[in-house]
């Protein structure tokens, strides 16, 4: 078809809630010591159309459908082979020993939350078969589905973006998402606010220190920059402790961010500079207003 770039099949569309496990044991091990682990029929495709790269060995060939070998992800190859490649060693499923010949890298196949080990089979159909299209062009989903029709035209199909399977499963966490940011941005306003009323009261109390500083020659500017700097410094300390306390804060956020490190320099960039810009007008309208009062009412101020 034109515009299809790469063409894959796979026991089920990525991500998806259904999961498959089979068992294997390492040579050498009895049944008792067999292992659980995910599994998925993909054919040589399947990794091409999602963009997974293989790590170490290859990847699937249309002759390996009836050639005992598999693929693994990199958890697989982490967990039951800590230091050594297995690629080019055996595992036994059932009682067929398996030859390893490739590793693939880590994806969200089964889910956005977690990462888990991995086994994959060359691909046989099943009634839950799905076929997957790259493609260049906006309304292939009509060329297919014509395609299709014009082949048989019993045949009834659903064609459905990736993306919008990937939508679906970040809807929940969208809408918490839009929660927090506004709870968030809520109690960001009330800091900035709070501090704003803070400061200010804290430079009305000096204002008889003001008064006696203009009174022996000070400059307005010289003022109003020890007060900034004064409360600048309560800013940093609470910027810090605020820090901290995200830092420790952030692994309960970990799992439920997709693309995005809870330590993000970004987001921590933006509210520090918010909170510092909040307290540096908090200090400066207060502090002028103070430089332009006259020494001799500034000495009588209580």
């Amino acid at each position: 078809m034109p515009g299809v770039q790469t063409v894959g099949f796979g026991s089920r569309e990525p991500p998806s809630t259904s999961r498959d496990f089979t068992a294997f044991r390492l040579p050498g091990e009895d049944q008792n010591q067999q292992k659980m682990v995910m599994v998925q029929r993909v054919s040589p495709g399947y990794f091409e159309v999602l963009r997974i790269p293989i790590l170490v060995g290859r990847n699937f060939k249309a002759a390996d459908a009836s050639r005992p070998v598999v693929l693994i992800n990199e958890s697989m190859a982490r967990r039951y082979w800590q230091i050594d490649s297995p690629v080019g060693r055996t595992i036994v499923m059932g009682q067929a020993a398996r030859e390893i010949v490739g590793i693939v890298k880590n994806s969200y196949t089964v889910g956005l939350d977690q990462i888990e080990p991995m086994l994959y089979l060359p691909f046989t159909a099943s009634p839950t078969s799905r076929l997957l299209l790259r493609t260049t062009k906006m309304d292939s989903s009509k060329v297919v589905g014509a395609t299709v029709a014009r082949l048989d035209p019993r045949v009834r199909i659903k064609i459905t973006p990736l993306s919008e399977i990937l939508d679906r499963w970040l809807a929940p966490s969208n809408v918490g998402a839009m929660i927090a940011g506004i709870l968030g941005a809520f109690a960001l306003l009330l800091a900035s606010v709070g501090m704003f009323g803070v400061f200010a009261y804290v430079v009305q109390q000096r204002t008889q220190e003001i008064g006696i500083r203009m009174a022996l020659g000070a400059r307005p500017r010289q003022v109003i920059g020890l007060l900034i700097g004064t409360n600048a410094r309560a800013v940093l300390i609470g910027l810090a402790i605020g820090f901290a306390g995200a830092v420790a804060g952030s692994r309960l956020l970990g799992r439920f961010l997709f693309g995005l490190s809870p330590l993000d320099p970004v987001a921590y960039g933006e509210v520090a500079l918010l909170l510092a810009s909040a307290g540096v007008l908090a200090t400066y309208w207060p502090a002028r207003r103070a430089t332009k009062t006259d020494p001799v009412k500034a000495l009588r101020y209580e």
